[in-house]
């Protein structure tokens, strides 16, 4: 029997430094599966492999994940997709300004 995987029920969303225009991480940590074996799952999603790190651009990006039992066993149960979103939450901060004083 095929594996069941779960990804994200909803967008899946991480901050990025501000200091860079994307964002390197593992889609590892937001998708998970099963087997009715017990035994080891194998998890591959596009983009982003799923242990190995990956450069995601601000914005949002399409995630396919696939799974497969160690009988190599898969189907629609082992199959999920998700949105990644990359935001920057930093504040811009304000550089070479005269020494006025700034009133609010």
């Amino acid at each position: 029997q095929a594996p069941y995987i779960q990804c994200p029920s909803g967008p899946a969303t991480l901050s990025a430094d501000a200091a860079s225009p994307s964002l390197t991480t593992t889609v590892g940590t937001l998708v998970s599966a099963v087997d009715n074996s017990d035994l080891s799952t194998r998890i591959i999603c596009a983009p982003g492999g799923y242990g190995t790190p990956y450069t995601f651009p601000y914005g949002s990006s399409l995630v396919s994940c696939q799974a497969w039992d160690t009988f190599n066993n898969t189907g629609i149960t082992s199959k999920c997709n998700f949105t990644l979103n990359i935001v920057d939450t930093t504040a811009p901060m304000f550089t070479n300004c005269s020494s006025a004083t700034l009133y609010t």
